[in-house]
């Protein structure tokens, strides 16, 4: 593969990982998505280095040999594109089109990350939640004398106690972003929605705590228990420009 065709690939498709060998070095250039941009890596060796430009991943002299992937192009030696091997590989088949995939997700307009503390706490409503349903059900057991009511508080709070150290071990930063065709929520998983699947939305402002609110979308498709953008700041912008996407997008 020359560069000229590597290069309009990556333009146009996108290729995850290429491996190669330079003078007995292993080496490898992918990229992968990061938030709603793409990420480009560059491994030499052991030396390695990134970048959101693709034209700075390739022509950048940050090899320990002094020169760019593009100086040397035309001297590697192929091993892999994509997991196969360069006879056998089709753009089409064997990538995933990561041109395709970054229009779909639209420009970045907005974006807000809560603190551990907030974090922590929306979580744990929504883990409460979850873990609650299997006593509610278990509420069964006892009614038709096939348990014992201690049987079941115990296990309620084991469960509890359980998802709380998980969540202090493993903690995760929830996040909101606005792009001009999606809204994406995280909260540990991740949820998306595109404008014209949203049937309303519902702005509450916070009371004690100003120029702070939340944002609730109710989708036409899908469960809308998930889709709440909870404690960010100067919510009635975001809720507007949220309308003016639903505008647009219509």
């Amino acid at each position: 593969m020359r560069y000229e065709e590597y290069y309009k690939i990556m333009k146009e498709h996108g290729i995850g990982e290429l491996y190669f060998l330079y003078e007995n070095q292993e080496c490898t250039i992918g990229m992968e998505f990061v938030g709603l941009d793409l990420y480009y890596f560059v491994g030499f060796g052991k030396v390695s280095y990134s970048s959101f430009n693709f034209d700075y991943a390739i022509s950048s002299r940050s090899l320990p040999i002094g020169k760019s992937l593009q100086d040397i192009w035309e001297e590697i030696e192929i091993i892999s594109i994509d997991g196969v091997s360069e006879s056998d590989y089709d753009m089409q088949t064997c990538s995933c089109n990561y041109i395709e995939r970054l229009n779909q997700v639209g420009e970045l307009q907005w974006s807000y990350f809560l603190s551990k503390k907030e974090s922590f706490f929306i979580q744990l409503r929504y883990i409460l939640i979850g873990v609650l349903i299997l006593p509610i059900l278990s509420i069964l057991l006892p009614l038709f004398n096939l348990s014992d009511w201690n049987i079941l508080f115990l296990s309620g709070g084991c469960a509890v106690i359980i998802a709380i150290i998980i969540m202090l071990k493993d903690r995760v930063i929830v996040n909101y972003r606005i792009s001009t065709k999606k809204i994406f929520i995280f909260k540990g998983i991740g949820f998306e929605t595109t404008y014209n699947n949203i049937r309303r939305v519902k702005l509450k402002k916070f009371i004690f705590k100003k120029n702070y609110g939340t944002i609730k979308l109710y989708l036409k498709k899908g469960f809308s228990f998930n889709y709440h953008l909870e404690n960010i700041p100067n919510p009635e912008e975001v809720y507007n420009l949220i309308i003016e996407n639903m505008e647009k997008n219509k």
